[in-house]
């Protein structure tokens, strides 16, 4: 994990870092001026993304963005919630996900972060990042051994090629940070990069150390196909894509070749979890094993799913000439019906259960097979039907009958829209859509209905019980106010107002799934 946190910087750079975000978790004393000045040379310098490159690059990386532009603008002009560090003249602050596994810019994920600070978290939860970093501050160490390493120099790599020699050479003369750069904006390959970051961590001579990057070099010429169109890659490629922040490349190559098994994403997050922890050959095992057992769990499921289809034989048609006679109503008090009854109560009788939803086809087999009282029975039981249904339902059951399903198809799809229709028309008409007792979940324009009908604190009662909140908790209260503030200042715009109860309803969403 210190070898993951600390990445490219300067060793003793690195101990003032943590020095620093230790002093500020601990006094909030910000970063002092002398530190800032003695390593500016590793401060991010490029100006930060616009509000709308946001959103596009987050877009981009299947990210919910949630922020406002009031509160990104809010965000990018504080402090960096690490270390303490403001703006400056040469350097402007970011955003971090405060919890990288929830895929969400929100109010309540996003923290005003350093580009530093942000690059040595990863993808660490605040508490463990926090914790490493008190560690590494007590532990003291010799400071005097990193006095030869070279410091960062400012200067850019501008060369359209580098040769191993020159390559070592910039490892040990301060100008790897900017060499690594170079190679992000030349689209080198993530192997690549891991592959040198290894060998630059690595004690060895100067002749193995340039024989290894001339290695690479060869390799490198080699790996120019786009990640999405390999059919196979090796565990140091994947080791490398998840160690580098580009996890979202992984998975979609993952899912465009396969199918993802109930495990991958739990699997995923515990090895992207444990990596921090180990060393590179540790960590190219761990994939190596991940991605083994998941091929072993896709076989086994795919396995199962073949054991599961059942091949459907269809009964013979009945005859259209044959009367279909319906016996009388049974006395359930006869002896035979005592018995039936006894027989279906003893254990491991299989009760045949109602259909709860009826598709196109079973529809059309029913009929087909003279059952048609079945499903008409199911839409008696739900539907508030006037004096003209028998008359729809025997025209409906003639134009199905004796016809083909592809013909009889249409027909059905539209019998069944009309009666949903009837069915939404009565729930729109009912006076007590909002105050519903059953009701369990409320959509943002059920909440926007509310509040114009001013019954608001129905949907305040449900949200307090569904995420937990205390009614009298400060920050609930003051969250809560607001909510309603933003929706009185919006009332006659409906499409903002839809905006508003979405945004909110999201954050809620967010905030349970972070307390469970």
């Amino acid at each position: 994990m210190c070898n993951v946190i600390k990445n490219t910087q300067h060793p003793i750079e690195f101990l003032d870092k943590v020095n620093a975000i230790c002093n500020y978790y601990i006094t909030r004393e910000p970063n002092s001026s002398v530190i800032i000045e003695k390593w500016k040379s590793y401060l991010s310098s490029s100006p930060r993304s616009t509000y709308a490159t946001y959103i596009v690059k987050s877009k981009e990386r299947e990210i919910e963005f949630l922020l406002s532009e009031k509160e990104y603008t809010a965000l990018i002009q504080g402090i960096c919630y690490l270390c303490g560090i403001t703006n400056l003249i040469n350097h402007t602050n970011g955003i971090d996900r405060i919890d990288s596994r929830i895929r969400c810019y929100s109010i309540d994920n996003s923290k005003t972060c350093c580009g530093h600070c942000n690059t040595m978290k990863g993808i660490l939860s605040y508490t463990d990042f926090i914790d490493k970093c008190i560690q590494i501050n007590k532990q003291k160490c010799n400071r005097s051994i990193f006095e030869d390493i070279s410091v960062y120099s400012v200067s850019k790599c501008r060369n359209e090629f580098y040769t191993a020699d020159d390559i070592y050479k910039m490892m040990t003369n301060g100008m790897y940070i900017n060499y690594i750069e170079w190679c992000k904006e030349k689209n080198k390959s993530s192997e690549f990069i891991s592959a040198i970051n290894h060998i630059h961590h690595t004690e060895s001579t100067k002749e193995i150390s340039i024989e290894q990057i001339r290695s690479e070099l060869e390799k490198e010429r080699s790996r120019h196909e786009e990640l999405t169109d390999k059919k196979h890659i090796q565990s140091s490629t994947v080791y490398s894509y998840l160690t580098q922040g580009k996890i979202e490349y992984f998975t979609d190559w993952y899912k465009s070749l396969y199918n993802k098994t109930t495990l991958f994403d739990e699997q995923l997050d515990l090895l992207l979890t444990t990596l921090p922890t180990l060393t590179r050959e540790k960590g190219i095992e761990a994939c190596k094993k991940f991605m083994y057992d998941e091929k072993n769990r896709r076989i086994s499921q795919e396995r199962r799913n073949r054991g599961k289809k059942v091949i459907k034989y269809s009964s013979d048609p009945v005859p259209a000439k044959n009367e279909i006679i319906y016996p009388k109503s049974i006395d359930i008090t006869h002896p035979i019906a005592e018995k039936v009854k006894l027989i279906q109560s003893q254990k491991g009788y299989i009760k045949v259960e109602a259909i709860k939803q009826w598709k196109s086809k079973q529809i059309f087999e029913s009929i087909q097979e003279n059952r048609e009282h079945m499903y008409k029975a199911f839409c008696e039981e739900n539907n508030t039907l006037d004096s003209s249904w028998e008359e729809r339902w025997s025209t409906f059951t003639l134009s199905v009958k004796n016809k083909p399903f592809a013909e009889s198809e249409p027909v059905i799809k539209s019998f069944v829209e009309n009666l949903r229709r009837i069915r939404h028309n009565e729930l729109c008409l009912k006076p007590d859509l909002v105050e519903r007792p059953d009701r369990q979940m409320w959509p943002s324009n059920t909440v926007v209905r509310a509040f114009l009908e001013g019954k608001l604190d129905a949907f305040k009662t449900f949200t307090e019980a569904y995420t937990n909140e205390e009614s009298q908790d400060p920050k609930w209260m003051k969250r809560w106010s607001q909510f309603t503030t933003d929706l009185e200042s919006n009332r006659s715009d409906p499409n903002k107002l839809k905006h508003i109860c979405g945004k909110f309803l999201t954050a809620q969403r967010t905030k349970k799934y972070r307390r469970s």
